[in-house]
């Protein structure tokens, strides 16, 4: 019989004099990560040829169809790009300290950052992630682009991050950042 030995978690956690930084990177899909270039250069092949198609000069409705098509094609390939190369380089940065939560997304240096007031935020939590029966964009949260396993209520409002984080690594986190900010676990 093997035993089997616990995992580490994808977060990295550094405590500093500035606060508590979480670095979690993407969650590695094997599937994104083979299936959409191989999907991207058919697709590109296809962009080629209506490109060269378009430059025949002739006139009409395959033109204008062919022209729509083009512009949708493009409108398509840059999403996908972007969330295979959030898959690949990616990562949540979570920075806690007395006065403030930041939650950044992070790829290539560029971050889109939000910051919370300490003092209103409420029942820091892990909370397993459920795509909304009413999503429009249910595939997003595949692509690890929204949710998040652990949560807080800020006003009226559910704030989510720690997208794809095992629910232990969760619990972990949410533990980890309630006594940063001195507060007892929510139940």
């Amino acid at each position: 019989m093997a035993l089997v030995r616990p995992e580490a978690g994808r977060a990295t956690i550094t405590e500093g004099p500035g606060g508590l930084r979480i670095s979690i990177p993407a969650k590695r899909r094997a599937s994104l990560i083979l299936f959409v270039p191989v999907f991207l250069a058919f697709w590109t092949v296809g962009i080629v040829m209506v490109v060269r198609q378009l430059n025949t000069g002739r006139q009409g409705f395959n033109k204008l169809f062919l022209a729509v098509w083009l512009i949708l094609a493009v409108g398509f390939s840059v999403p996908l790009i972007l969330a295979w190369l959030w898959n690949m380089l990616g990562s949540e940065i979570v920075r806690v300290s007395a006065p403030s939560l930041t939650i950044s997304k992070s790829l290539f240096g560029l971050m889109r950052t939000r910051e919370y007031v300490a003092a209103d935020i409420e029942a820091i939590r892990s909370s397993p992630y459920q795509e909304p029966v009413t999503s429009s964009s249910p595939s997003l949260s595949y692509f690890g682009l929204t949710g998040g396993n652990i949560a807080f209520d800020y006003g009226m409002k559910t704030v989510r991050f720690g997208v794809q984080v095992d629910e232990a690594e969760a619990k972990h986190i949410a533990s980890l950042i309630n006594r940063r900010l001195g507060r007892e676990a929510a139940v």
